[in-house]
């Protein structure tokens, strides 16, 4: 389900029984994933230029604030346009 991220979505995210995850509207790639145990995190996921699905964690919401989830999703994505696989 896709939702502009923001600080107080975050925060006020309901614990359902099982994870789901939204997508940000703002920024393509960037998701929040929210586990039945109350854990929530960020992350980004892209496609390699080799065409792997890859999906890292940026860190949980607790650590890490949507702007800075954000920021770093924009340079994974950046490395992703460069022909780079960031993880690797």
């Amino acid at each position: 389900m896709p939702e502009k991220l923001t600080e107080r979505f975050v925060k006020s995210a309901p614990i359902k029984e099982k994870p789901y995850e939204v997508f940000d509207t703002e920024l393509r790639g960037l998701l929040f994933r929210v586990q039945p145990s109350g854990h929530k995190s960020f992350y980004v996921q892209y496609t390699t230029p080799g065409g792997k699905h890859r999906r890292h964690r940026l860190g949980t919401a607790d650590a890490v604030s949507v702007a800075q989830a954000r920021d770093a999703a924009r340079e994974y994505m950046a490395s992703v346009q460069q022909g780079k696989d960031p993880v690797e």
